[in-house]
């Protein structure tokens, strides 16, 4: 007996439409189209509120990728064309020439390429990291080879991580870095800026060595008085 296909799924696809676009990559043109029928046939939605629906859901998933997408209106031009290509085939029927066997085979092929809305100059904007082009880049040529989840697991990791601070040298450079100070701090106390900087300072001292004089000259007089040689 041959397989019968089920009410819920679709012609030539043999799939039921998808109420979400799942994943963590970019989403393909057929996942796009699938969540376009499941809005225009379970929701009974019009096209226009299916686009709208449509577009919504891939520029939140391309703001998960931290990547910039086209306009508003080129993106519901654009999501649409599956369905129109899909509903060109459903007229042809199950045709069995080697022209409506090629549009099937070109028109399901199709499905698995990247839906891509990033803007024009995504690849060139400075606003984005380099991690996101070559993810954005990777999922043009094979949307198997990376992942949304790979991406932000390594910034994440790159985030924890906290710089450590150098550790203190000690022995010669610990002793050159004191002996600097020393000498700094030697050069300071002596230096006349110090004093002009400070004239308290200044008045204090002079005040302390007239006070150390006098006191010398009252209990030491001899030490002030000059012997003469014999």
């Amino acid at each position: 007996m041959a397989a019968t296909r089920k009410s819920s799924q679709m012609w030539l696809l043999d799939k039921a439409p998808e109420p979400d676009i799942l994943g963590s990559r970019l989403p393909s043109r057929e996942q796009v189209f699938l969540f376009f029928m499941y809005q225009h046939h379970v929701f009974k939605k019009t096209v226009p509120d299916s686009v709208s629906a449509t577009s919504e859901k891939l520029k939140a998933i391309w703001g998960k990728a931290k990547l910039t997408t086209k306009t508003d209106a080129n993106i519901r031009k654009k999501s649409p064309k599956s369905v129109r290509g899909y509903q060109a085939l459903k007229k042809i029927g199950t045709g069995k020439t080697d022209g409506a066997e090629l549009k099937r085979k070109i028109w399901k092929g199709d499905l698995e390429d990247l839906f891509d809305i990033s803007s024009a100059d995504v690849l060139e904007r400075r606003d984005i990291l380099d991690e996101d082009k070559s993810f954005l880049i990777s999922q043009r040529e094979d949307r198997s080879s990376s992942s949304m989840a790979g991406v932000r697991c390594c910034r994440s990791g790159e985030k924890g991580k906290k710089k450590r601070k150098p550790l203190r040298s000690f022995g010669k450079n610990r002793k050159r870095r004191l002996s600097r100070r020393l000498k700094r701090n030697a050069y300071w106390r002596r230096s006349p800026i110090r004093d002009l900087a400070f004239p308290h300072r200044l008045l204090h001292r002079r005040k302390m060595r007239t006070a150390t004089s006098r006191h010398r000259q009252q209990n030491y007089p001899g030490e002030h008085q000059q012997t003469s040689c014999p």
